[in-house]
């Protein structure tokens, strides 16, 4: 009994010193996880940038022969003393290899140097340019936005002509810039909003080409490149905006060359801030540059882009100088944290092609100069040019406009 007794006191004190003994975890036992962190945050990507693709193209001049052209393509006879206020006209095929380029831009200008009228007949040089207001309506078919009509021919039917021409195109879906009916209209600066984007437009027109003599009254306003103003508008301009845009008619006609005005103004609008400078009148191609801008900023100088569609001829020798070979400038206006920029500058040549024929030159097309040939060059028939073909065309490109600017295949 006694050894009973000893054996289950022996066998509860060994359950009691194993019970009190540090426990081990078993090799089965699942390890202990700690409870989990708050995830990294990942930076938020920074915000694309804000982007407006502007196209500008330069002088439309409605010569006679141009205008007779779209007659005939409107399957009319096309001859002089044939129209009559019923006439029609078909200007879309001269346009139609460019009319692309226009269509993808945000906003597309474009320098009309002819008055546009439907009260009167068009006439052409020699009895002061007025063109047939089909022409306009063509121009605001391809996607023009803004049209500008500061130019040394905006008189050439006086005050009441470019009063009927500005009537026109206040009817029509676009932006008139460089006529006003008064100071303060035109101190009310053209801001165009595109995509978070704010673009101040400004025409100016130079001394010379003036407005050929041809004088105005008070029923119309033109703004002149006078200092005084040009320091109003554009601080004006920069105050409503993120981007300003300055058109000028400047310079001399058939020169590849600046003349003192250009220069000095150029000078100006980059100490004011401007972005964009798009110069017309010249009828030629002249440099365009970057101009240092005082904040360290850039400003785009295209002194002269030339002809967009015209007739040039042989009077006194200026085709010799290549009033038909122009082109169209495009560009990306960028907005971002950083600021504003311009990107994506390029320019592409164009060629205001005819035919050479008699009694009257037919056949207008704007041709990208990638597109023209040697054959096509033949066929527009200015032999006295002093230009060898497109290989002399090309050279006339590369002289003015920098490789940066340019297509790899104009380089």
């Amino acid at each position: 009994m006694k050894r009973a007794l000893c054996l289950i006191l022996t066998v509860l004190f060994c359950f009691a010193l194993f019970s009190c003994a540090p426990q081990t975890q078993s090799a089965q036992d699942p390890p202990e996880v700690s409870a989990p962190g708050p995830e990294p945050v990942e930076p938020a990507p920074a915000p694309a940038p804000s982007r407006v693709h502007l196209f500008a193209a330069g002088d439309i001049v409605l010569h006679e022969s141009v205008f007779l052209d779209a007659n005939r393509l409107a399957g009319e006879s096309g001859q002089k003393g044939s129209l009559t206020e019923s006439s029609k006209y078909d200007f879309a095929p001269m346009f139609a290899r460019v009319a692309s380029a226009i269509a993808l831009a945000d906003l597309a200008i474009v320098n009309q140097e002819t008055l546009i009228s439907a009260q009167s007949l068009p006439t052409g040089y020699e009895s002061g340019f007025n063109g047939p207001a089909a022409a306009g309506d063509c121009v605001t078919a391809l996607g023009f936005d803004l049209i500008n009509i500061l130019n040394n021919h905006m008189l050439d039917k006086g005050t009441s002509g470019l009063r009927r021409s500005m009537e026109y195109w206040r009817a029509q879906p676009v932006t008139l810039l460089g006529a006003y009916d008064s100071k303060a209209q035109s101190d009310q600066i053209c801001v165009k909003e595109q995509n978070g984007i704010k673009i101040a437009f400004l025409s100016y027109l130079g001394d010379p080409p003036g407005t050929n003599g041809n004088s105005w009254d008070e029923r119309v306003y033109l703004p002149l490149l006078e200092e005084s103003l040009v320091r109003e508008q554009i601080t004006r301009a920069k105050e409503l905006s993120d981007c300003v845009i300055v058109c000028v008619h400047w310079g001399i006609e058939g020169t590849y060359q600046l003349n003192d005005q250009q220069r000095s103004f150029a000078d100006l609008f980059a100490s004011l801030g401007v972005d964009a400078v798009i110069g017309t009148h010249p009828h030629v191609l002249q440099p365009m540059r970057w101009a240092e801008r005082p904040d360290g900023g850039k400003m785009l100088l295209i002194n002269s882009l030339g002809d967009f569609l015209s007739h040039t001829q042989l009077a006194g020798g200026r085709n010799a100088y290549g009033n038909f070979l122009g082109g169209y400038v495009t560009f990306d206006v960028v907005k971002d944290d950083s600021g504003v920029r311009l990107e994506e500058v390029r320019f592409t040549p164009t060629v205001s092609h005819y035919d050479k024929n008699e009694p009257l030159d037919t056949g207008f097309v704007i041709y990208e100069l990638n597109d023209y040939t040697d054959e096509l060059f033949a066929r527009f028939g200015d032999t006295e040019t002093g230009i060898l073909g497109v290989a002399g065309i090309r050279k006339i490109v590369t002289s003015n406009i920098p490789a940066e600017f340019l297509a790899e295949d104009y380089r």
